[in-house]
């Protein structure tokens, strides 16, 4: 069986093919705008939005249904963990501090 040796971004036969979407959480606004300049180099990446709490990253979460879901661990009102353990949609998590 041949190897799969496709990577995240290009097809099997070598074209422009799915992106990641992601989705960012952080209270601090210098910590949003640096987590989407970076996501906006990767062009496989499509950035699909941003909350300044876990309350309203809720219900944009299991709207927009992210691939990942960047998210700061200490928050005011429902901390990163908590939100993790709340969510219906589970998208794979990379917690940020």
């Amino acid at each position: 069986m041949a190897e799969d040796r496709s990577i995240i971004g290009e097809s099997r036969a070598g074209s422009a093919a799915r992106s990641v979407t992601s989705f960012a959480v952080d209270d601090e606004p210098l910590a949003r705008r640096q987590i989407a300049m970076l996501l906006e180099q990767l062009p496989w990446v499509h950035h699909l939005g941003e909350a300044s709490d876990g309350v309203a990253a809720m219900q944009a979460i299991d709207t927009l249904r992210p691939d990942v879901l960047l998210l700061d661990i200490e928050m005011p009102e429902l901390s990163g963990l908590q939100l993790a353990e709340r969510l219906t949609y589970a998208p794979a998590v990379i917690f940020t501090t």
